[in-house]
């Protein structure tokens, strides 16, 4: 047996899980060379200085105390991912808000002149896209900034805002059948 093979037989021996042969095989090493004897007896000491020593107990409610801060900042997070996803309603409502109020006038007024109604419905759409875009964008920032997620605030928005070009979109085309009617 060699210097180099000992050192992971030595830790196999304290552990006890060595075999008998190469036990005495790592006996006759330890008896004939003397700084791996050396190291053998240091190691053994470590471990014994290690299981004779005791585990440290925390302090009593510590704890309590660690849990009491888990639970107060889970709360916290709670609340604010509540006023997060407020205030991403509040803006989806004002947007679709403006929405209707910029693109529906606008509407009206091409419905009510001698264009047709294709036209107006064409021109409209258009106004919706530019100004959805645009809208778009700004949300997707201010939610991306809330939820640090880009798929979940992404699709929040377009499906909004597919909603509310839908139904103004069906509004100028009733309103346009009644006008022609």
């Amino acid at each position: 047996m060699h210097c180099h093979e000992v050192s992971e037989y030595m830790h196999l021996a304290i552990d006890g899980t060595l075999e008998p042969a190469t036990q005495h095989e790592l006996d006759q090493h330890l008896a004939e060379c003397a700084s791996c004897k050396q190291r053998y007896e240091r190691l053994n000491q470590a471990v014994a200085f290690l299981q004779a020593s005791q585990m440290a107990e925390p302090p009593s409610g510590m704890r309590d105390r660690v849990m009491h801060d888990i639970r107060i900042r889970r709360r916290r997070r709670r609340r604010m991912l509540a006023w997060a996803r407020g205030i991403m309603w509040a803006l989806l409502a004002i947007a679709l808000g403006a929405l209707a109020v910029l693109a529906l006038p606008a509407a009206r007024e091409m419905l009510a002149s001698d264009q047709s109604v294709y036209a107006s419905i064409v021109r409209s759409v258009l106004i919706f896209y530019q100004f959805g875009l645009g809208l778009a964008g700004g949300m997707r920032v201010i939610l991306m900034a809330l939820f640090g997620r880009t798929g979940t605030a992404t699709l929040a928005i377009y499906a909004a805002l597919a909603a509310a070009v839908a139904t103004a979109w069906l509004r100028v085309i009733v309103r346009g059948a009644s006008v022609r009617a």
